[in-house]
């Protein structure tokens, strides 16, 4: 998890200064990022990067440098098409997504995941926090994390109620994509009312009372 900054009470955003509980060690530096997928400490905060005022300007200049270029998607020489999502290469492992910044040889950087359990990871990261913004929204309750996600995600990767395979796709509504669930849709995302289903099982879930439901599965036993 994100170490919290003690004078705001909140997570480090990029400029801020150390607080007294990071002095003297990095004392004439300023907070630049949080290194969730680089590293891990013993104490279980993610790594962090400081750096002085003076290579943060750098960063920033050679940052928006790379973005001015104009640059193309590279291919995925298999399909001959720019990539998709989950798509593999042997070297790189899963295709996550194009970066803003342009190669010196005229392609968007890319960001692939080296092994299935990572890719798999992030994907679910991504909804968590989809979930968070719609739960603060909304008002709803919300006490789960991203590790408790991925935690309570089926082994088997069936879907609870319909027994399908759930995989992730390219697909914005995949029928077979995995959907973070309320149980009781008044309770909120809280441990024990989240749980993951297929996007098609909670499509019929939303679309249909109880007693709908019900009528359903009665006039198909007549059948």
């Amino acid at each position: 998890m994100k170490r919290i900054n003690i004078d705001t009470g909140k997570e480090y955003l990029r400029g801020d200064k150390p607080t007294k509980e990071d002095l003297p060690k990095k004392k004439g530096k300023i907070f630049y990022i949080y290194r969730p997928h680089n590293k891990i400490l013993s104490n279980g905060y993610f790594g962090e990067e400081w750096v002085t005022e003076k290579k943060l300007k750098l960063i920033k200049e050679k940052h928006k440098e790379r973005t001015k270029r104009k640059g193309i998607k590279e291919k995925n020489p298999k399909t001959g098409k720019i990539w998709e999502r989950g798509q593999i290469c042997k070297s790189r492992g899963y295709f996550w997504e194009y970066q803003r910044q342009v190669r010196n040889d005229g392609t968007f950087q890319t960001t692939f995941y080296k092994t299935f359990k990572k890719y798999h990871e992030h994907r679910i990261k991504t909804i968590f926090m989809k979930r968070r913004i719609y739960a603060r929204e909304n008002k709803l309750p919300f006490n789960i994390s991203a590790k408790y996600l991925i935690e309570i995600f089926p082994k088997d990767f069936k879907c609870p109620v319909l027994g399908i395979e759930m995989k992730w796709t390219q697909l914005r509504n995949g029928q077979n994509n995995p959907s973070l669930d309320r149980k009781k849709p008044e309770k909120g995302y809280v441990k024990g009312n989240a749980v993951w289903i297929s996007y098609r099982a909670n499509q019929i879930k939303n679309d249909s009372t109880i007693e709908e439901l019900e009528k359903i599965l009665n006039y198909s036993k007549k059948i």
